[in-house]
């Protein structure tokens, strides 16, 4: 009886587990679309907020990396920033981007963000 209530306690806390997960990249993915929203109302400051949130919740949510890169690169121009963002969201791909690797190329030489 007592080995079933063990099983049953790591069942649950790994059931849990994966639900916040999941729960964490639904909300990454969440934010990230709220900051795609901003970004085309013209709100590059909320877009920015949202998108940082994003990766907040989930480091490893690629898009949120992605956009951040573009806002940081046509609408907010930083380029050490947008390199960084842009590095971070190569890093999470199997292969590198080959668009991303040509954006990135393009940016102006700059100091670290």
């Amino acid at each position: 009886m007592q080995k079933i209530t063990s099983l049953l306690i790591v069942v649950l806390l790994f059931s849990g587990c994966a639900q916040f997960t999941t729960s964490s990249k639904n909300s990454a993915a969440t934010l990230n679309q709220q900051g795609i929203a901003y970004r085309q109302q013209g709100k590059f400051v909320e877009a920015e907020q949202a998108y940082q949130q994003a990766i907040a919740a989930d480091a490893r949510y690629a898009n949120a990396w992605l956009n951040l890169g573009i806002l940081y690169d046509l609408y907010r121009p930083n380029a050490a920033k947008a390199k960084h963002a842009y590095e971070q969201f190569q890093s999470l791909q199997t292969e590198p981007d080959k668009d991303v690797t040509s954006w990135i190329s393009a940016l102006p030489k700059t100091e670290a963000p």
